[in-house]
């Protein structure tokens, strides 16, 4: 069976590499630092991470994560999960540490097996958001913590604009559509209890074109971009940000929606 263009844009961390690398140079506020201080995760406890990536928010988070922390690391892509548990076992400061290649709508864990699951910026690449969170809410104990990260509405649209100018789409952030705050909080509804979104801002002041150029080619429709096509996109960055006096303000908007587990799980 061929593999799907998500697997193929995540068999390794270099496409995530190219968008971090946007976050990590313009950021004035730590998303993963942020995160971490809500989830206030409770010291021996088993915690699930869907989705984990590269592993890079425990890598930041690790210094704030409680003793005797349980971590269970997944990912639809077995070349990140090996990833992940190399790079936490290198830094070494969550000493329990497991990971499985698995479907988020199909995990491989007993009911009620875990104290906390988490999901960041990954259920847009869900064919079925609900799905997964009923895969959630089952592997949970009773009063356990979930949580999703995704993108605002309203997320990077200056960038998101140029991209529609040059690739084609809508001039939105493509994630926000898919699995926005708003069906974040309708799908939590339907599944825990206690549920809250918390609300991250950021403004990133870019003055860089080949920044917004290898961002906007590392994610469909642009990481299929020609020669041709991408020299388009540089003369429309090039042209915007000359528009604007040489900086590019570009709004960073994103959220975490957290909820509690109930008594009784959804069947498998």
């Amino acid at each position: 069976m061929p593999e799907t263009p998500v697997a193929d844009q995540y068999r390794t961390s270099g496409n995530l590499r190219a968008r971090g690398g946007l976050h990590a140079r313009y950021a004035n506020r730590n998303w993963f630092d942020w995160v971490s201080a809500q989830l206030e995760l409770t010291p021996d406890s088993d915690v699930l991470d869907i989705g984990c990536g590269a592993g890079w928010f425990w890598l930041s988070a690790g210094n704030s994560c409680p003793s005797g922390l349980r971590l269970t690391l997944t990912d639809n892509s077995a070349g990140m999960v090996s990833e992940a548990i190399a790079n936490l076992e290198r830094d070494g400061r969550i000493p329990s540490l497991t990971g499985k290649a698995c479907d988020a709508a199909d995990l491989p864990f007993a009911d009620a097996s875990f104290d906390a699951a988490i999901a960041m910026h990954m259920l847009y690449h869900v064919e079925d958001a609900g799905r997964a969170l009923d895969e959630m809410a089952r592997v949970l104990r009773p009063g356990g913590l979930a949580a999703v990260t995704t993108n605002g509405e309203d997320n990077l649209g200056a960038l998101f604009d140029l991209g529609s100018r040059a690739f084609g789409g809508a001039p939105r952030d493509p994630a926000a559509r898919i699995f926005g705050p708003g069906r974040a909080l309708e799908l939590f509804g339907e599944r825990f209890d206690d549920v809250a979104l918390h609300r991250f801002q950021d403004i990133y002041v870019i003055a860089d074109a080949d920044d917004i150029v290898q961002y906007l080619t590392s994610y469909p429709p642009g990481n299929r971009a020609g020669e041709a096509e991408i020299a388009a996109l540089r003369r429309l960055v090039a042209a915007r940000l000359d528009e604007a006096g040489g900086v590019l303000n570009v709004a960073r908007e994103a959220v975490l929606v957290c909820g509690r587990a109930r008594d009784a799980r959804p069947a498998r």
